[in-house]
């Protein structure tokens, strides 16, 4: 029986794996190999803190792009503008996945191990597992987001915690009077309402260059368009969101809704520009963004708000090798996942990158690929059998780290595997 193996049980390979079940029409199997205890969480969904909301309104959180109220309506009693805590968004992709095999013409199979390997020879690929290996006809690398890259200013400090959602860099942390947080971004926030939560004392610093927090989510005001045929580099593009966020506002309208609007078209904007112009926005650009376009939940702006105010939350403007060094009883790296390839130790990618099966996006965003998902080897071509979505694709979509951008990518590629003829004749 043809087979579909996704590396990866997290959101995209969930979604990946619903979108196969619910539109299959004939006998193939589904191999969804995840390392957790449970799938459809990752990292992301795997907390239990109530304080960790969803950054994005559960209007607009449906798993699947064809039916935008689904979320709402297996909530039940949320309204649309709510924010809901990621650990009921778990429950829900949980759910998202057993309906989907209610019916389904696949067979799903879930192994609950690590993929440390993959190789190919005619058309089957081997997935090496450790203590097992299995066979597939397409594999789909789905594995999200990797923790963060080391620090070296503070790598070798027996106080220092290289992986935010690692069991350990919370242990002990009642006792611990003084925290700093290397970012500011959602990581760092996810830590400190966790690390606040459990010890009220602590007083909590966080370093960044601007050493500013993510905007927060303000109520929409309507649409504003945007017409952004007229920008050809990112020097343009800048100049002309900056220009129509003053209208918006002059026109009693929010900034939200000029990023908003621009958001379905940021791959393409990213594909139109220039490598020269693409390491431009990297360099003087991308902060500014992503504080705006990353918001967070007001409830959560509110707490920190509070703790900057009792002096509990402290932000630094600096960089980890500039910070002067202070006592600090506890150091946790949360600069945001690592994407560059290229210094991955991860014996799965040192695998696919020996084999030349897989090729770095040049500014170390994630992996080359085409336009429909197929990974590009080392000769700039896709060999037809493996394939990625969510994070990977960053250096190629920018925008592909969210779940209206992934969920959109999830049904594109289920029906491009399911067309391929290995997958359709038995």
């Amino acid at each position: 029986m043809p087979t579909i193996a996704i590396i990866g049980g997290g959101f995209s390979g969930t979604i990946l794996a619903a979108n196969l079940l619910r539109e299959a029409t004939t006998p193939i199997t589904i191999t969804l190999i995840e390392r957790r205890r449970e799938v459809g969480r990752g990292v992301a969904y795997s907390t239990s803190n109530a304080r960790h909301l969803l950054n994005v309104p559960a209007g607009k959180m449906s798993a699947f792009p064809d039916t935008p109220n689904h979320f709402l309506e297996w909530l039940g009693n949320a309204r649309a503008d709510e924010f809901i805590p990621r650990q009921r968004y778990g429950d829900y992709l949980a759910h998202c996945l057993e309906t989907a095999q209610t019916n389904s013409q696949a067979n799903l199979e879930i192994i609950h191990a690590e993929a440390v390997g993959v190789c190919h020879s005619g058309e089957v690929a081997t997935i090496d597992l450790g203590a097992r290996s299995i066979k597939a006809d397409h594999v789909v690398i789905a594995v999200g987001n990797f923790p963060p890259g080391h620090v070296d200013a503070f790598a070798r400090l027996p106080e220092y915690r290289p992986d935010p959602w690692a069991a350990n860099t919370l242990e002990g942390i009642k006792e611990i009077s003084d925290v700093l947080l290397l970012g500011t971004g959602l990581t760092a926030i996810d830590l400190a309402l966790a690390i606040n939560e459990q010890n009220p004392a602590a007083t909590i610093h966080m370093l960044s260059p601007a050493a500013e927090l993510p905007a927060a989510w303000c109520p929409s005001t309507g649409t504003w368009p945007v017409e952004l045929s007229g920008a050809k580099t990112i020097r343009d593009l800048t100049k002309l969101i900056r220009t129509e966020i003053a209208k918006a506002q002059d026109a009693g309208h929010s900034w939200e809704e000029v990023f908003d609007a621009i958001r379905g078209r940021t791959p393409a904007l990213w594909k139109s520009l220039s490598p020269q112009d693409r390491r431009r926005f990297m360099t003087h650009v991308r902060r500014f963004f992503e504080r705006y376009r990353h918001r967070i939940p007001p409830p959560t702006a509110q707490i920190l708000q509070e703790l900057q105010a009792s002096g509990k939350l402290r932000l630094h403007r600096t960089t980890p090798d500039s910070f002067t060094p202070r006592t600090f009883t506890r150091v946790i790296n949360c600069t945001g996942p690592a994407c560059d390839y290229r210094r991955m130790t991860h014996p799965l990618v040192q695998s696919l990158l020996a084999a030349g099966h897989i090729t770095p996006d040049p500014l170390g965003l994630g992996l080359a690929s085409n336009e429909t998902g197929a990974l590009l080897n080392r000769e700039g071509i896709a060999e037809g059998w493996l394939w990625s979505l969510g994070p990977p694709l960053k250096g190629a979509l920018w925008e592909t780290t969210a779940v209206p951008e992934i969920r959109m990518q999830a049904k594109a590629l289920a029906s491009v595997l399911l067309s391929d003829e290995r997958t359709t004749s038995i």
